[in-house]
């Protein structure tokens, strides 16, 4: 899902070219910008609580129908790198039937660095990198210093990393694209080189410009496996080659979840060399969000923030405004009724954090620390270790069954009391069989590999598990 500000963003510029358009009897582009304008507001629905979706679908309908009162326009437009192919043409087209993708950049964002709530040590590196060079071109050059090339953002999701984006667009006055795979993909052979083309050259013509790739693991995927992953992968870094040594009014920036899964050639030098962990808020970032999210709303008087800091450790940004959303409802419901406003007190606020539980495993932190060299074990005193222990599955691939829940077993050469396993950001409690362990059944729904944390007392075990999907009794012929 994009980022919902981009979206709205997005929605504000197409329904502005659809207008214009269509007051100066340009039907053709208003009838396409209406349609895209009723595609977005239907994505933003798609974030939003039931009584607001319902206006929002309304509004996204009412833009159709304004399209198809205008009739078909007298040229099809072009069919943008998201839109399906009518059935019965060929997958393989001419160059001269379509160039690319028309790229919409965003309005220069409304976001500064104060409106990011802390990562310190990652506003410094942006500013040192991206923001600065721009700002004070003449003293980088007094220096010597090198500029150019592009930053990474990596972390867990729902960390800021696109919020981050926009605020160097903000502080820098630059066009904003924000650029997912879904955007650049197409099954036509050649369309996704054509669509990476045609987006630096929009992004070029712009004062200045910032093209923000989200999700970089999936265009940029690890070559050698697919052939059309190479070809989009090599077009990406000869753009990049290209604008590095020939323009001064084009940045960029990628975002992934997950940067191990990134071509190393993408993450060279004069490329994505410079490579920014943005780590889940601290306290005082939690803070800041808390306040963020509850501005501007009735609030109660005994709201503690210091004790919602408390609760919240391990909680990412994106936690944190989903806890502060579902703690506005009931009060809002019951202004409804009662027509008596009702104030987000420390009791809503509660409920909701024992609803929402963290949506990144200490797991998948360990992996993101090792990755960014941060060393946990060396921060704090060793605990006393106890003999060492080995772990067994007795499987390291299991089915994913209809309506049967996967559980682990496995062996340990140590005896224990207690055994918890954590998997895919849930914990689970283990139970003794006799000479072995099995885990509670585990909410597993997509087949995958998942790293498998078994741990009790002072001993802790990692393992990698995939779950493969079984055969539905259909296939059986059952």
């Amino acid at each position: 899902m994009e980022d919902i500000t981009i979206l709205r963003d997005k929605y504000d510029i197409l329904l502005k070219k659809a207008e214009t358009a269509d007051a100066m009897g340009n039907y053709s582009i208003a009838y396409r910008n209406y349609m895209l304008a009723a595609e977005t507001m239907l994505k933003i629905a798609k974030t939003s609580t039931p009584e607001l979706k319902k206006v929002q679908i309304k509004r996204a309908n009412d833009l159709v129908a304004r399209a198809e009162l205008l009739g078909n326009p007298p040229q099809t437009p072009k069919r943008s790198a998201s839109q399906p192919q009518a059935k019965g043409q060929e997958t393989q087209r001419n160059e001269e039937e379509d160039t690319g993708k028309e790229w919409v950049g965003a309005e220069i964002p409304n976001i500064k660095f104060k409106d990011v709530a802390g990562l310190d040590e990652v506003k410094k590196t942006v500013m040192t990198r991206m923001i600065n060079p721009v700002l004070y071109p003449d003293k980088y050059a007094k220096y010597g210093k090198k500029v150019g090339g592009g930053v990474l953002l990596y972390g867990p999701p729902g960390t800021g990393k696109t919020f981050i984006a926009k605020a160097i667009a903000g502080e820098v006055g630059a066009t904003f694209y924000a650029i997912k795979g879904s955007d650049i993909m197409s099954k036509y052979v050649g369309e996704s080189e054509k669509n990476i083309s045609s987006l630096f050259e929009a992004a070029k013509e712009q004062k200045l410009s910032i093209i923000f790739i989200d999700e970089m693991d999936s265009l940029f995927g690890e070559r050698g496996k697919d052939t059309h992953n190479d070809k989009r992968v090599n077009e990406f870094l000869q753009q990049i080659d290209g604008f590095a040594s020939k323009t001064d009014n084009l940045l960029i920036l990628g975002a992934t979840n997950r940067p191990w899964d990134v071509d190393s050639a993408a993450v060279r030098s004069g490329r994505f060399s410079e490579k920014i962990y943005v780590p889940l808020p601290d306290e005082k970032a939690r803070e800041f969000m808390f306040k963020h999210n509850l501005e501007n709303v009735p609030l109660g008087n005994d709201v503690d923030f210091d004790k919602l800091v408390g609760l919240t450790d391990g909680y990412s940004g994106a936690d944190i405004a989903e806890i502060c959303d579902r703690a506005k409802e009931d009060p809002l419901n019951i202004y409804i009724k009662t027509d008596v406003e009702e104030p987000v007190s420390m009791k809503y606020i509660e409920a909701a954090i024992k609803k929402v539980k963290p949506t990144v495993s200490k797991l998948e932190i360990r992996r993101f620390e090792e990755y960014a060299g941060i060393n946990r074990d060396e921060e704090k005193p060793q605990a006393p270790t106890k003999e060492k222990c080995d772990v067994k599955f007795a499987s390291t691939q299991i089915q994913l069954l209809p309506n049967q829940k996967p559980v682990l077993e496995f062996t340990l050469s140590r005896d224990f009391d207690k055994v918890y396993l954590a998997i895919d950001g849930s914990n689970y409690i283990c139970n003794k069989k006799l000479a072995s362990w099995e885990s509670e059944p585990l909410n597993i729904k997509d087949a995958g590999t998942y790293d498998v944390e078994i741990t009790s007392n002072n001993f802790k075990a990692v393992g990698r598990i995939s779950f493969i999907k079984g055969l539905e009794e259909d296939d059986l012929g059952l």
